[in-house]
């Protein structure tokens, strides 16, 4: 008896350091994510006079005063700040944008004094700065309160999350191009200048953007790509910069009822440049990430901050990849925003374009995909691409999908429909069939929109022009289109 016992003791022993070997990992939990995260400037500090720094078209003369670098992550030093007397000037390099500055600035060049420039970099910013130094400089707990500012600014007001961008090349072995500036200006106290390589946020992927945020929030009195594009013969800017493409996806979802979403995804990932260490995703920000893994199911570290604040979804590759090499990353997650339920079995997919990790540049990369839907008996989903099959067990309907051709974005549609076939003649025998669907209910907010005009009439008040909602008696007019359009675009 003793001897099994022990036996059995071993085997739990085994049972439970086996699983250990494999243990998820909390979200933000790499040591070099945390360090940039509370990051400030240490007691490196400077004396500058009329140094210049010149990032593409922009320039920032720091006329007089200190600056105070942020300690160093991983060797590397990823950010400045500057008070004194400086002076931010942007002339855009193209026609086009120097009329839409003038929109915006009544002048089509941009200047502004400021007392405050807070810079986060991985370029050569740093060794620039102490090049030009005029001497040491006072550290001053200032310098630490206004990097504070720009965190909290750039979490819980733009909700964009800088630290992520930078840890891409904090852990990558390839010289990093990133720099932004925060201006505190004497006529805007919040301009952001981007120089991004990969593509600033929201604009890529042009590469160079100016944001001013009022009491309205954010717009972009300019954006446009790096000299080194326009320079190029017919002024063709690159329009493929990002570091890594998206080549396949499979996604396996399950839909709830009440709209509640959960999915495995498997993302194989392509490097375009050297030393890719973190690959961040386009991820709705409500749906929230259990664990990140190699395609072996080892953890890998990951970054996701809280939905309502910064919640750019990144994750941090095993080993960073040389240009042209690949890995495949396992990602579930899950959340009740992304799919409405109007009602009357209608539901509404908010999240458009990223209700699966996407692409974080621009639209999408152009991909494959192989998507397994499952969902409650009785209801359907209509998938981008081709239904390769559909079963039910149980309670539980399962659709599978497939993409004929790469495409930079796939979607769903779910509810109770009513669906129409037609076909498309092609000249070369490959004929087109165009499946339309309607829902066969209108949703709970019309429903009661009748009911209130019923009761409107019975007292001989005005009825609205919207009458009865019926999507299912419009399906033969809308197949119909669907085939004009189908034969426009094969003539075309």
């Amino acid at each position: 008896m003793l001897i099994r016992s022990r036996a059995f003791s071993l085997c739990f022993f085994l049972v439970i350091c086996c699983a250990g070997l494999h243990a998820q990992r909390p979200a933000n939990a790499n040591t070099y994510y945390q360090q940039l995260r509370s990051l400030s400037p240490s007691g490196d500090v400077i004396a500058v006079n009329n140094l210049e720094l010149k990032r593409d078209a922009a320039t920032f003369t720091l006329r007089q005063g200190n600056v105070a670098f942020y300690t160093a992550v991983n060797g590397k030093v990823t950010g400045a700040v500057f008070k004194g007397e400086g002076h931010f000037h942007l002339t855009p390099p193209t026609a086009e944008e120097r009329h839409n500055l003038a929109i915006f600035n009544h002048k089509d060049e941009f200047d502004e004094e400021f007392d405050v420039l807070v810079l986060r970099f991985t370029d050569a910013t740093a060794a620039e700065l102490h090049k030009g130094s005029a001497g040491k400089g006072a550290p001053d707990s200032a310098y630490g309160k206004e990097a504070q500012e720009l965190h909290n600014f750039a979490r819980t007001k733009l909700r964009e999350n800088y630290d992520l961008r930078i840890l891409e090349d904090v852990l990558s072995p390839a010289q990093g191009g990133y720099f932004l500036a925060a201006i505190h200006g004497k006529k805007n106290s919040h301009l952001i200048f981007t120089l991004d390589p990969h593509g600033a946020t929201v604009v890529a992927p042009e590469e160079v953007s100016l944001l001013n945020w009022n009491d309205w929030g954010p717009t972009y009195p300019t954006a446009f790509h790096v000299a080194s594009d326009l320079a190029r013969i017919g002024g063709d800017a690159q329009e493929r910069n990002a570091a890594y493409r998206i080549d396949s996806e499979n996604l396996d979802v399950s839909i709830e009822r009440n709209g509640g979403l959960s999915a495995l995804a498997i993302v194989h990932v392509t490097a375009d440049v050297d030393g890719v260490a973190v690959v961040p995703f386009n991820l709705y920000p409500t749906l929230r990430v259990s664990r990140a893994e190699t395609e072996k199911g080892e953890p890998l570290d990951f970054v996701q901050e809280r939905n309502e604040e910064d919640a750019d979804f990144g994750v941090v590759l095993a080993q960073p990849l040389k240009k042209g090499e690949s890995a495949d990353i396992r990602v579930a997650y899950g959340g009740k925003d992304v799919v409405r339920d109007e009602g009357n079995g209608n539901y509404y997919p908010v999240a458009r374009e990223n209700w699966y990790p996407n692409s974080s540049s621009g639209l999408g990369d152009y991909a494959t995909y192989h998507m397994l839907f499952h969902v409650s008996k009785g209801l359907q989903l209509v998938a981008t691409g081709t239904k390769v099959s559909e079963k039910t067990d149980g309670k539980i309907t399962t659709t599978e999908w497939e993409t004929d051709v790469p495409l930079a974005m796939v979607g769903f549609n779910l509810g109770d429909f009513k669906m129409q076939e037609a076909k498309v003649p092609v000249k070369k025998g490959d004929d087109l069939i165009i499946d339309a669907y309607a829902n066969t209910m209108p949703p709970d907010a019309f429903v009661h929109h009748d009911r209130a005009r019923t009761s409107f009439e019975s007292n001989t008040l005005p009825t609205d022009a919207l009458g009865t909602f019926d999507t299912a008696s419009l399906l033969p007019s809308e197949l119909n289109q669907a085939q004009v359009a189908a034969h426009i675009y094969t003539s075309y």
